[in-house]
């Protein structure tokens, strides 16, 4: 088997590992012959912790907007606190179905363009970032869905990865996204070393056999790669425990899991130290 890393995603606290990125005089993130992921100057290990954070998009953005609320000015305030709070790393997972069309292109919308103005902050206070380019569900929760005509709602997520006409959207949409330029910083997400790597999909429901999702996944590394992308791409193998073994028999880069030590969405403020839950 070969060599792989491992990336612990744990709801709003994470571990990310990153990888080796366009030729630049920022220092990067290689993998050395162990598996351990280090800066490309200093040959230290690297580590991150950080967290998620949704306003560009569902129900964060809404609620912003509900209060009336600047949403770039609450962007400049929660990543300063982001800081603060000693985070070097950003995990998000894009909601799809406001960012496509039914045919899996990249809309220029606002949503973009507020992920487009996050991501230049984070690089602004050095925390990098994990995109997970991918939910395959509605915007809704926990409201109700909102119709945009993006290619999700066109199918069901346990056939999202089995429906060819779904999977040529993916591939569409995957391509277009690593290849877009971030009008902020001026780079591609392909290109920027504060990106340090993708996942293809968040908590992905296969439903057909390993050689199908084996298929899938090496269709969508081949569309990734073809936009031009040498970061690493990592796969979720929290569900459908009795597909792993093909995970790893295609040419992903590392895992990726999710856990909700403290709940989700609790309705209320959160009282306590909730650190020994991830200890």
């Amino acid at each position: 088997m070969k060599r792989q890393f491992i990336l612990t995603c744990i709801c709003l606290l994470f571990t990310f590992v990153g990888t080796q990125g366009k030729t630049t005089s920022i220092p990067t993130i290689y993998i050395d012959g162990n598996g351990v992921m280090r800066w490309s100057d200093t040959h230290r290990e690297a580590s991150f912790f950080g967290a998620n954070y949704t306003t560009p998009f569902a129900h964060a953005y809404r609620a912003l907007g509900y209060l009336g609320v600047d949403r770039k000015a609450a962007i400049d305030k929660d990543v300063y606190h982001l800081s603060r709070l000693g985070f070097n790393a950003y995990r998000i997972h894009l909601w799809d179905v406001e960012l496509t069309d039914g045919e899996g292109n990249l809309s220029e919308n606002n949503h973009l363009d507020l992920m487009d103005y996050l991501i230049a902050k984070l690089k602004e206070r050095n925390i990098h970032i994990v995109i997970t380019a991918q939910t395959n569900f509605g915007n809704g929760y926990p409201e109700r869905n909102e119709p945009t005509g993006g290619f999700s709602y066109k199918y069901d997520k346990c056939s999202m990865h089995s429906e060819p006409e779904a999977i040529a959207a993916q591939e569409r949409y995957l391509y277009s996204l690593v290849r877009h330029t971030n009008p902020y910083t001026g780079l591609a997400y392909k290109d920027d070393p504060s990106i340090v790597g993708f996942e293809i999909n968040n908590e992905p429901c296969h439903s057909g056999t390993k050689e199908e999702v084996k298929s899938y996944i090496n269709r969508m590394l081949k569309a990734i790669r073809k936009a031009g992308n040498r970061k690493p791409v990592f796969y979720n193998v929290s569900h459908n425990e009795w597909t792993v073994e093909a995970y790893y028999d295609t040419d992903i880069k590392g895992t990726t899991y999710q856990w909700y030590p403290i709940g989700l969405v609790s309705g209320q403020t959160q009282q306590g130290n909730f650190l020994p839950y991830v200890d």
